[in-house]
């Protein structure tokens, strides 16, 4: 059988939240061939086999691999080489699929032809939201309501992408430095490709359709996760490469984080003081999320240069 589409999700202990995702992924499933779906395991010690198991009856074509070097871009490195789709479909193992996302997916393959997509994902309240919380911190930051190519510097969230395997023949895989690594947080690896395939010309595409909704995890309903996860953005950022270690941009990032830190945390200041539904978490991540990426990229550029 030719696959057209491998959907790919990789997973690390989560057979709870996999299942509903693998029950989406049921339900989203059209009448066609030319489809697979890979469950990449990244290790897990609970019962995800199971849970792959007793949805493999549901889903025609899912295949179980077990990948043993740990980290998110090890999994997904291993699912380029198991893939025998033409496009490789990235999927978080926390999202629940819309039920026309597959097709959606066959139609902007059959009429734009592109060598990367994507689409936006909206929050998954699965574990309860705090009164504070507002949804841009668990939504796609693409807004935008009719298919398009992206801006040159925008690209698609690591959660919902799909890229023509060819890309990875002439761009390298996932760097392996970046990325989750077991409980450790850590981001970029997509975007660093996506940057290098961008950078090289290559049109990336954004389909409002193509629409999942993310789970928000417990660790994410508390203000420390996004200052937590705004230094790990920096960190990777550097680990990277794509961070010049020169002091004149490193003493650039100090002075300019510290400037938009206190503007931030004025302008907030008055959103805390004249609107009801901003709370002091909201201020606090608003303000110091990003002076964390950027203490973080100073702090790592300093390591590194040692």
């Amino acid at each position: 059988m030719n696959v057209a589409i491998s959907v790919i999700i990789c997973t690390y202990n989560r057979a709870e939240l996999l299942k509903h995702c693998l029950n989406s992924c049921a339900r989203s499933v059209p009448a066609m061939v030319g489809l697979e779906f890979l469950v990449i395991d990244n290790n897990s010690n609970d019962h995800t086999n199971r849970v792959v198991m007793e949805m493999s009856t549901q889903i025609p074509n899912l295949r179980y691999i077990v990948e043993s070097s740990q980290g998110l871009s090890y999994a997904r490195n291993r699912a380029i080489v198991e893939a025998k789709g033409e496009y490789v479909y990235y999927v978080d193992d926390d999202v629940l699929l819309d039920r026309a996302f597959l097709v959606n997916a066959q139609h902007i393959i059959a009429e734009a032809k592109p060598l990367i997509f994507g689409g936006p994902f909206t929050p998954w309240y699965h574990y309860g939201r705090p009164m504070w919380f507002q949804d841009r911190y668990a939504s796609s930051d693409l807004t935008y309501v009719t298919r398009r190519v992206l801006p040159h510097g925008k690209f698609l969230t690591g959660c919902n992408f799909c890229v023509h395997k060819s890309l990875f023949d002439r761009f390298g895989n996932f760097d392996t430095r970046l990325g989750m690594r077991g409980g450790l947080v850590g981001y970029g690896e997509e975007t660093e490709l996506q940057r290098e395939i961008q950078n090289a010309g290559v049109e990336i595409w954004f389909d409002p359709q193509l629409k999942m909704d993310h789970v928000v995890n417990p660790e994410r309903l508390s203000v420390d996760w996004y200052i937590q996860s705004g230094w790990a953005l920096g960190r990777d950022r550097v680990l990277s490469g794509k961070v010049s270690r020169s002091k004149f941009y490193l003493a650039t990032v100090l002075v300019v984080g510290v400037t938009l830190t206190v503007i931030t945390g004025i302008v907030c200041g008055f959103k805390l003081l004249l609107r009801r539904d901003y709370y002091i978490e909201n201020w606090w991540i608003d303000t110091f999320r990003k002076a964390a990426k950027r203490a973080a990229i100073l702090y790592t550029s300093s390591l590194t240069r040692s």
